[in-house]
């Protein structure tokens, strides 16, 4: 067993130093089985089958944001809003803008190395208490973990939240503007509720998520009764030593028939391959003060998922000293796949057209620690509250765009979660 102690140096912690004590499992758990056994008011789930790294966490010591700058000596947990200018209303209270919390139980796998770590500050007790929950926690996890059997939802219905005449109008605006010269490109989404016969399942709906989206990243947070979760196929960044990685996606098309004749068309595409470029190049833009040695391809690839096909352009790249995963976060939140271009024009046309709040729909959910960290875009998601569940999903609106074939790719990307909701 390993055990270390921090000093945070960020206003809104109390009870002094952190401590944590971690141990190496013999053998991987299930994140989802884990956070099933610990479920707890407040939880975070993070997890890309095909990479092999999973973050679970339950309970929090201390909560708090990061400062531009700030590399964490300890895991933290958390995310952000798409517009942070705004106090989450409506279905999102009780969520903050930001968050960046150090979690009481966390387990950690990353390849095959799985760990469990627990950590209490010093008015708790300390490494003491830390390590005795730590070994009550290993106590249960060595029961044979039975997850609640799930629920059949006999009932539910749909109902949008603003109208087909309403989304036209706020389309028209925005093209209006774009061949005005006032904006390059605008993203509007859109929200749909679903209610059932009974409280929605939070650890079924990520299960079903993972197995049916192994090339997304699945997220979890929960605080108290309410539950955001989704699969995104979007990163915001990753980081690991001072090795960037991020991606431009946006550009949608329909599954398609699985042949490369299909992605060749969706590739020649030209206003999708426009929408792209936008992207491409403010990322490029904005990385340029905090990275060096940006390796990005000449042309796009197409990322598959099983609902929906996207143009697709990874970036690596190296920081320069001193720059860290938060200040890559500030410097390309919000991108222009979520928000458009210039980015305030395109901000002030989404706080005006849109009819929902977006809360963290679009902003940020991940993790960061000493040796990196990771941020994804939540995007394919639902916000659960009881028996209720928000789906949101956006489209970007570029020259060329129609309202109405906008309209039914917001539709395509809501049925990632309509399927896990209701087990299509």
């Amino acid at each position: 067993m390993r055990a270390t102690t921090s000093a945070p140096d960020r206003s809104g912690e109390e009870g002094g130093r952190i401590s944590v004590v971690e141990r190496v499992l013999p053998e991987p758990i299930d994140p989802i089985a884990f956070l099933e056994a610990f479920d707890d008011e407040r939880s975070f789930y993070c997890e890309r089958a095909d990479d092999g790294v999973a973050i679970a966490a339950a309970g929090v010591v201390a909560d708090a944001g990061l400062a531009a700058g700030a590399v964490e000596e300890h895991l933290r947990v958390g995310g952000f809003a798409f517009d942070r200018s705004r106090v989450p209303a409506g279905p999102w209270t009780g969520f903050p803008r930001a968050e960046w919390a150090s979690p009481r139980l966390a387990l950690v796998r990353r390849a095959e190395i799985c760990s469990l770590r627990a950590a209490a500050t010093d008015a708790e007790g300390g490494e003491a208490r830390a390590a005795a929950d730590l070994e009550a926690a290993l106590r249960l996890i060595e029961r044979p973990m039975r997850p609640v059997a799930p629920r059949a939802h006999v009932a539910y219905r749909i109902e949008p939240l603003g109208s087909v005449e309403s989304w036209r109008r706020a389309v028209e605006e925005t093209l209006e503007d774009i061949r005005d010269g006032r904006l390059s490109k605008a993203v509007l989404a859109r929200a749909v509720r679903i209610r059932a016969a009974s409280p929605w399942q939070r650890w079924t709906i990520a299960r079903r998520l993972r197995a049916a989206h192994p090339e997304s990243t699945v997220f979890v947070v929960g605080r108290g009764r309410k539950t955001f979760v989704g699969a995104t196929p979007e990163r915001l960044a990753r980081v690991e030593g001072e090795r960037l990685a991020t991606a431009a996606v946006a550009g949608t098309a329909p599954p398609g028939s699985g042949v490369a004749e299909a992605d060749d068309v969706f590739l020649r595409d030209e206003k999708e391959r426009h929408e792209h470029a936008f992207v491409v190049e403010e990322i490029r833009r904005r990385l340029g003060p905090l990275a060096s040695q940006l390796e990005i391809p000449d042309r796009p690839s197409v990322l598959a998922t099983a609902e929906l096909r996207h143009l697709h352009t990874p970036i690596a790249a190296r920081l320069r000293d001193g720059a860290s995963l938060v200040d890559v976060c500030a410097r390309l939140h919000p991108t222009p796949a979520v928000c458009g271009l210039p980015c305030d024009a395109a901000m002030a046309a989404v706080r005006t057209r849109e009819d929902v709040d977006r809360g963290w729909y679009a902003g940020g959910v991940g993790w960061v620690d000493a040796g990196g960290g990771e941020v994804v875009v939540p995007l394919r998601s639902a916000l659960l509250d009881g028996a209720e569940a928000v789906l949101y999903a956006g489209a970007g609106i570029v020259s060329g765009s129609r309202w109405d074939s906008e309209l039914e790719e917001t539709r395509l990307k809501m049925r990632v979660m309509q399927a896990a909701l209701v087990e299509l």
